[in-house]
């Protein structure tokens, strides 16, 4: 039971990363083209690290609990930019 409160958490934040970042695209509208080569370089920073600590948490050099929030936030991180560049490349 305990299990699914987390899942369900963790696609709760998860989903509302796609209406924060919609969000932040439709009130920076003018800095979204600017800003695009930031996007790209947050985008794959944070995917790359997520990586890491993925790998670091299967070898056991992390615990489980450290590696799911770094995780986490570094997965909030890449729906952010992803769909903020993605608005920029539209426009």
């Amino acid at each position: 039971m305990l299990w699914l409160i987390k899942t369900s958490l963790i696609i709760l934040v998860l989903a509302s990363s796609l209406l924060v970042s919609l969000w932040i695209a439709r009130l920076t509208s003018d800095e979204l083209v600017l800003g695009r080569k930031y996007f790209r370089g947050v985008l794959f920073v944070s995917a790359a690290l997520a990586l890491v600590v993925i790998d670091s948490w299967i070898l056991g050099f992390i615990a489980g609990s450290i590696a799911l929030s770094v995780v986490l936030t570094l997965s909030y991180l890449c729906i952010v930019s992803f769909v903020s560049l993605r608005q920029a490349i539209k426009r």
